[in-house]
């Protein structure tokens, strides 16, 4: 056993003096650590480093942000040295661009490798078509991975991404699965029975039906995040189990359809770059919100409406973000906490019932001249009760917000600096942060 142990060290300390002959992935610590031996004082600290137990060692470098980092950590102590290679964590990261040594710094560490199950497994670099990454996938999923992240981004165009290999659709361990950069095609049946989170980066992904596969075969999920999505195809998402759907910068030219009961928490951020790309049916969030009864936060980015209507008694955070200037949005959330309202026109705006609400960012498209007054009175009023009001846009405007909901009963006071004035009202405080605020002139009375 000793001399199989010798024989780890010498191949370890080769493939280390492989790597160093360019990038230097890994430093030569051998030398520094026997001159140790001379100092009294550092002797006696690695004493201490040395006496730590094993599981509190292998947490420590579980936590280091790279495997690499935690090879280098045999400086500290000989009973270090091999230590890494007992740390469920491999992290593999390259910053430049992607490199034999980088690969072979890789292949090094994992014929070193002596922990039977992986519990996080993470490879991030620029992908080269060359590159063998398949059975480094292989060699994480044999050793029942939980938590697998492959970045392989790249140039952007499709053909030169990553294909996800097959064997990874079928995976009883994994747990939380993030894949960025990857050609993402579902050809076969999904089985991920553990599987709680994914996110996918998936340009690639034309087949909106490839949503479908994944979701009838992770009975589990609970958190899904695609981004980069293009589909000419309607996209369904239908799961008893998610909690958390997230869209990011997607094109669609169809229906999204959602049906998912026990939905927490929907983002929907569509790609505004690409024209010709048609709004979203007004029954979308409609659906969505009579559907989901347990939904507390609900984000609208980029989407197109001619009529727009949340209601909901559990939502508790809203936020609309560049929703059309022509949409009429309509709010009546009993619950609601916190909104962030950003780029849609006042006068198509309507607010009801919304007496818990103590937090609310503004930004509305109100035109420097002419202002409705009446408008701006009715929105305020309605949501009087909150603590605090962040208003973005022409600052001269504040002040027939201001002026003409507060009256005499209700003195106002205020104070100002540079970049904030804050209004106190009773027991509101308002504060009211603007883009404008010395280029419009400050002029409340």
């Amino acid at each position: 056993m000793e001399e199989e142990s010798n024989s780890s060290d010498e191949e370890f300390d080769s493939s280390v003096e492989d790597t160093e002959e360019s990038d230097s992935w890994v430093d030569n610590t051998e030398e520094e650590s026997d001159s140790s031996d001379d100092d009294p004082e550092l002797q006696e600290k690695q004493d201490r480093i040395s006496a730590l137990p094993d599981l509190l060692i292998h947490h420590i470098l579980s936590l280091l942000p790279s495997t690499k980092q935690a090879i280098q950590t045999g400086i500290l102590s000989k009973r270090w040295r091999n230590q890494w290679a007992r740390v469920p964590v491999l992290i593999f990261e390259c910053q430049e661009y992607h490199d034999e040594y980088f690969e072979r710094f890789i292949d090094n560490s994992l014929l070193l490798y002596d922990c039977s199950k992986i519990k996080k497994f993470h490879i991030a670099c620029r992908f080269q078509g060359a590159t063998n990454f398949t059975s480094k996938i292989l060699f994480a999923t044999r050793r029942n991975v939980e938590e697998l992240i492959l970045d392989f981004y790249n140039s952007g165009d499709p053909k030169d991404a990553y294909m996800l290999p097959k064997f990874i659709f079928d995976n009883s361990s994994l747990v939380e699965l993030q894949v960025l950069s990857c050609e993402f095609q579902v050809s076969s049946m999904v089985n991920w029975p553990s599987l709680k989170a994914l996110t996918i980066d998936c340009y690639c992904l034309k087949d909106a039906g490839s949503i479908e596969n994944i979701l009838s075969g992770s009975p589990s999920l609970e958190s899904l995040e695609i981004i980069y999505l293009f589909s000419v195809n309607p996209i369904i998402v239908a799961s008893k189990s998610l909690k958390i759907l997230i869209f990011a910068d997607i094109k669609i030219t169809h229906d999204l359809e959602i049906s998912c009961p026990n939905l927490e928490k929907l983002s929907v951020k569509l790609d505004k770059m690409t024209e010709n790309i048609p709004s979203l049916p007004d029954k979308t969030i409609v659906n969505v919100l009579s559907g989901s009864p347990l939904l507390h936060s609900l984000e609208l980015m980029g989407c197109e409406f001619k009529q727009l209507v949340i209601a909901s008694e559990s939502l508790k955070k809203l936020v609309l973000d560049r929703i059309s200037e022509y949409c009429e949005i309509e709010i009546s959330c009993p619950n609601l906490e916190e909104l962030n309202w950003c780029g849609s026109d006042i006068e198509k705006c309507k607010l009801m019932n919304l007496p818990c609400l103590c937090c609310a960012t503004l930004d509305f498209e109100i035109p420097r001249e002419g202002c409705d007054k009446t408008m701006a009175r009715k929105i305020l009023m309605e949501i009087q009760h909150f603590k605090e009001l962040k208003v973005r846009n022409s600052f001269v405007k504040i002040q027939y917000w201001m002026v003409h909901v507060y009256t005499a009963e209700a003195p106002l006071t205020s104070t100002c600096n540079q970049n904030c004035i804050s209004f106190t009202h009773g027991k509101a405080l308002l504060s009211i942060i603007t883009r404008q605020m010395f280029d419009s002139g400050l002029s409340l009375f």
